[in-house]
């Protein structure tokens, strides 16, 4: 039986379009049940100095022990689950978890020379984080939370960012006795390309501090803060004013300053 040139034509293209598709749904799923091990070994750059250990699972579903920077600790426990409908997008999305510190949660999405991450947690002590950034001579401690309501970075930088932070309890930890400085506020946003502007507000405590804090992706910085003490501020807090100089007519200290992230920095008037 002679099947009518129009049905011909219909089967024709159907199975035009369905040997592809046929062959992109094997490919995503031998993609996804790959293991991990391998996947990490093959994705990850050669120069990247990250290094992780004890990966187990596939890439859909997976986790490994510890991720490292040298000898510096990232995180531990992460695990993951791929989120495949940002396959269609051309981006490889995560949900991840960790239980080790820092405490990471949220959203991952990779695609060439691009990370994004939305709604990122990170929770952990200040101090350590301080010290993994080479600012460890900083007595300040307390508990960072920090959440990324949207971030998306290139190779050229920061091309977008929303976030807010919070320390809680936070201290000033030079003496035998740390000075309790109450709880700081922070959010981060870009107001220009390449431009990271940090506005930092203490909602209580003893000391009012408010100011911003601007970071280029050249890692310059620029910080212009102002302190003042609350009414139940403690003779500790004062003093530790005091170690600023003397304070404006508005009975208020500022701190100025500029440098570059990693270089040690120099006041200005």
């Amino acid at each position: 039986m002679k099947i009518p040139a129009p049905l011909a034509h219909a089967v024709s293209v159907r199975w035009r379009w369905l040997a592809p598709a046929a062959v992109i749904v094997f490919l995503i799923a031998a993609f996804t049940h790959m293991p991990a091990a391998d996947a990490v070994a093959w994705l990850l750059p050669q120069t990247s100095s990250l290094r992780p250990y004890g990966v187990t699972g596939t890439v859909s579903h997976g986790q490994l022990a510890s991720l490292r920077s040298g000898a510096r600790e990232i995180t531990g426990d992460l695990r993951w689950t791929l989120q495949p409908w940002w396959l269609a997008a051309g981006r490889l999305a995560f949900r991840v978890d960790s239980s080790g510190e820092p405490r990471v949660r949220g959203g991952i999405q990779f695609t060439p020379h691009t990370l994004r991450a939305a709604g990122l947690t990170l929770d952990s002590p200040l101090k350590p984080l301080l010290e993994d950034a080479g600012y460890g001579f900083a007595p300040l401690d307390g508990l960072l939370h920090l959440h990324i309501e949207r971030a998306t970075v290139t190779g050229r930088g920061v091309e977008a960012l929303a976030a807010q932070a919070s320390v809680r309890s936070l201290r000033w930890a030079a003496g035998s006795q740390p000075i309790e400085l109450g709880n700081l506020q922070a959010r981060a946003s870009m107001p220009a390309a390449h431009h990271v502007e940090i506005r930092v507000t203490t909602p209580s405590g003893p000391v009012d501090t408010h100011g911003t804090v601007s970071i280029a992706d050249s890692g310059a910085y620029e910080v212009d803060l102002r302190f003042k003490p609350r009414k139940d501020a403690s003779p500790a807090a004062l003093d530790l004013l005091k170690t600023m100089g003397q304070p404006d007519a508005t009975g208020s200290w500022r701190l100025a300053t500029r440098g570059t992230l990693g270089v040690v920095p120099a006041p200005r008037g």
